[in-house]
């Protein structure tokens, strides 16, 4: 039958086909980092904590990123997660590996916090970013941007198809990423490998709509076509892609697999609406004293209904640890 974790032939790194898709997807990722670089500031993604409005950016260079543009919004909704993915991931001091890690923000918040980081990605330019925030941050005189620093090493892998060294990591974090990676099979066999021994596996991710969930995407779809009938009366230019080329290619199997391959010890689903709607009724761009309290009431409201158990978020939080009494049944 051949090895599951194995990428299939049909998505073989030297096909045309895969090689001008995995261009495309790298290509998308270069551009969102190009369109931040010729801002002239400093946006989130880049570095976490000199993070700098970049609102002012037209929504398809934002490439639905629009949330993220407004630090006071997005630390209001995402820091108690953010600081709790930091802090489980550098329990134990060592090595961690940040997979997808774009311009390289959350492998920089822990280095801060004491690891021995590896991040890779396949946008070369989001890695040449991440190189230069680190560099830029450990030559600061400001402490805050380098107190406890470990180390960072960036590297352009495809994720499809990378090797990661045996037993090498403490914790293995993912934000975002996993649902672009067609070879997810064998991705989780390497991500399995490489932890140590009791190692963590953090993951905020994209997996999909189910049961009455789904009437929220029809909500989003009716928004979005009262948008665009507005740009078209306002006779707009054409937009730019909003989503990459492996957008959502294997989002539905995380929990499977990650259930499988380790013991998945916390699942959260999160935000039915919220980061969507933000963007889409660019509320980030709104005066704070406005946007504030209603992206707090915003997100009561996501998270109330996530706890009714009626629906579930299309995104989960999760923690799971390698577990080596069960190596031996696999």
């Amino acid at each position: 039958m051949g090895d599951r974790r194995r990428p299939s032939k049909k998505m073989a790194s030297d096909n045309p086909s895969y090689k001008g898709r995995i261009k495309q997807e790298a290509d998308f990722w270069d551009e969102r980092a190009a369109a931040f670089l010729a801002s002239g500031r400093t946006p989130l993604w880049f570095d976490h904590r000199r993070g700098q409005d970049v609102t002012f950016i037209p929504l398809d260079q934002l490439r639905g990123a629009g949330l993220r543009a407004n630090p006071v919004l997005y630390r209001a909704i995402f820091g108690e997660m953010i600081d709790y993915m930091l802090k489980e991931a550098s329990q134990k001091k060592g090595f961690a590996l940040d997979l997808g890690c774009g311009a390289g923000w959350f492998s920089l918040e822990l280095a801060r916090w004491g690891m021995n980081v590896d991040g890779f990605d396949i946008s070369p330019l989001q890695i040449a970013v991440a190189k230069k925030m680190a560099k830029e941050s450990e030559e600061s005189s400001d402490p805050a941007l380098h107190v406890d620093f470990g180390r960072t090493n960036y590297d352009v892998v495809d994720l499809n198809w990378v090797t990661l060294e045996k037993n090498k990591y403490e914790a293995v974090v993912s934000l975002g990423a996993l649902h672009h990676i067609q070879g997810l099979d064998h991705l989780f066999g390497e991500i399995k490998k490489s932890l140590k021994s009791g190692g963590k596996f953090i993951f905020y991710e994209w997996v999909g709509y189910h049961g009455l969930s789904r009437l929220f995407p029809a909500l989003f779809h009716a928004v979005g076509s009262l948008l665009k009938f507005w740009a078209w009366l306002r006779k707009g230019k054409g937009r730019l892609l909003i989503a990459s080329p492996f957008e959502g290619i294997s989002g539905e199997r995380i929990i499977d697999l990650t259930r499988r391959e380790f013991s998945l010890e916390m699942l959260q689903h999160k935000f039915l609406f919220l980061p969507v709607l933000i963007s889409q009724l660019r509320i980030y761009r709104l005066h704070r004293a406005f946007s504030l309290p209603l992206a707090r009431f915003l997100n009561w409201l996501d998270h109330s209904l996530n706890q009714t158990g009626l629906f579930k978020g299309p995104f989960v939080l999760g923690l799971a640890r390698k577990n080596e009494d069960r190596q031996g049944t696999e």
